[in-house]
């Protein structure tokens, strides 16, 4: 039977001319024809617009100031005519059934919102858009490893998705107002944390979607997502606000949000960021004043000189004890 659901590719790009050419190419090789891809430039200063321009018609190239990926996705999604949008960054690839099996899902579970599968991310980022996910498993252990399917799922067990491996129903994207542009990190997981929180229904499926390309050699928007990033803490400080001003967060949820700002909060001290540790330390006390999480003694010494001043002192025994206990040489 043919399927002839309308999918929007969006590929939010900036100084992406070494990789573009084989995401785009992952693009066109999908087994259900995308309506569409739509590249949308956030000010490249190297050749990304050229390359892009040299598909002609096949791809539409939307260029604008450097403002970010998240603006740079609502602006694909204004532009889009699909029912369905699914995002991808620039130097990623789709499988060649993404589209297909995400659809599949759709039809499948006609209430669905998003539906979202898994990225795999291959030992050697040097891969070209040919590139293809080994079907036996010890082949694919042996070439890479899966990501988590849900973002901060052990800290707090929410079943959230992390990265862009998601195909919306563009109503979704439109009603909610799309991506929050002043999030300039972690963005991918604060829309999906906004819609989860705001009811949407999220679907998984157990298969790749995406290879991601782990080239740490370029700047990259997640080298901005640690605990010690300013644009992280802006982040949680949105994905948390808005969770608990929704009433959403209840009972061991909380005390797991909880948890998890203060495993940021004493990382960032560790990092010599004791100004987001209090912006971290502070979150937690908005969504259940009052409660320390941890060992009793670190809950006694927060109480006595605050969390900041514990944690040092936390970080500095443990140091201090590794050092000890490390074998002389």
């Amino acid at each position: 039977m043919e399927h002839r659901e309308r999918v929007s590719i969006v590929i939010p790009c900036f100084n992406r001319e070494q990789y573009i050419g084989a995401s785009i190419e992952s693009c066109v090789a999908q087994t259900h024809p995308a309506a569409e891809i739509i590249v949308v430039d956030d000010g490249s200063t190297d050749r990304s617009v050229a390359k892009i321009q040299s598909y002609g018609p096949r791809v539409t190239c939307i260029q604008s100031t450097n403002q970010g990926p998240g603006h740079a996705r609502n602006l694909g999604v204004k532009a889009a005519t699909g029912d369905y949008v699914q995002f991808l960054d620039s130097d990623d690839l789709l499988v060649p059934d993404a589209l297909a099996n995400a659809l599949a899902m759709f039809r499948a579970f006609p209430d669905s919102d998003i539906v979202y599968g898994r990225v795999f991310v291959p030992n050697d980022f040097r891969f070209g858009a040919d590139y293809r996910v080994p079907d036996k498993l010890a082949d694919r252990i042996e070439a890479g490893s899966l990501l988590p399917m849900t973002a901060m799922g052990e800290e707090i067990g929410l079943p959230i998705p992390t990265s862009v491996p998601l195909l919306y129903r563009r109503r979704v994207l439109v009603e909610s107002g799309g991506y929050d542009e002043s999030v300039r990190a972690l963005d991918n997981i604060e829309i999906n944390f906004r819609l989860f929180f705001a009811g949407y229904r999220f679907r998984a499926f157990d298969h790749i979607v995406i290879v991601y390309r782990d080239d740490r050699t370029i700047d990259r928007v997640t080298d901005r997502e640690s605990w010690e990033s300013p644009d992280a803490a802006h982040a949680y400080e949105t994905m948390i606000r808005f969770a608990n001003a929704s009433g959403a967060l209840r009972g061991a949820l909380r005390t797991g949000v909880v948890g998890m700002l203060y495993h940021g909060g004493m990382y960032a001290v560790s990092r010599g960021r004791p100004d987001l540790a209090t912006r971290y330390f502070a979150l937690a006390n908005e969504v259940v004043p009052g409660f320390i999480p941890g060992p009793p003694l670190f809950q006694r010494l927060t109480r006595m000189m605050g969390p900041v001043r514990a944690s040092r002192l936390v970080n500095a025994t443990k140091r201090l004890n590794r050092n000890m206990t490390r074998p002389a040489r």
